[in-house]
């Protein structure tokens, strides 16, 4: 079973199941995360976090993947393909297998967009 929590800023995961492991998540990034944690998909080795409440850059979404190890590390950032300042890319996360939708509810002059990734 896992777990995820959020704390200011930080995703923390938690593996249950007799293990005592957990680790936390950070943007490899320098710039301030705000809203960073406030969505979470997880489909089998992959976690993504949205960062959508940040308005001084675009929204993001941070791909999280896990080595032979088991330690998770950043894979990707995605941000929207129309991206603008606190457009509220990543507010919302959904997978499916292969397939993460995310949405950005301030694009296209307040009328919303989704946006669908699928990995090889």
């Amino acid at each position: 079973m896992r777990k995820l929590s959020v704390s200011l800023g930080v995703a923390m995961l938690f593996v249950a199941a007799g293990s005592a492991d957990a680790q936390s998540m950070r943007s490899v990034s320098q710039q301030l995360q705000q809203g960073f944690g406030a969505t979470v998909a997880v489909s089998g080795g992959d976690i993504f976090v949205g960062e959508a409440a940040n308005q001084a850059t675009p929204g993001m979404v941070y791909a999280y993947e896990r080595d032979d190890s088991g330690a998770w590390s950043e894979a990707a950032v995605l941000t929207s393909p129309d991206a603008a300042n606190g457009d509220g890319f990543g507010g919302a996360l959904a997978v499916d297998g292969s397939t993460l939708v995310t949405a950005s509810a301030s694009a296209d002059e307040g009328a919303g967009a989704v946006y669908v990734y699928t990995s090889e």
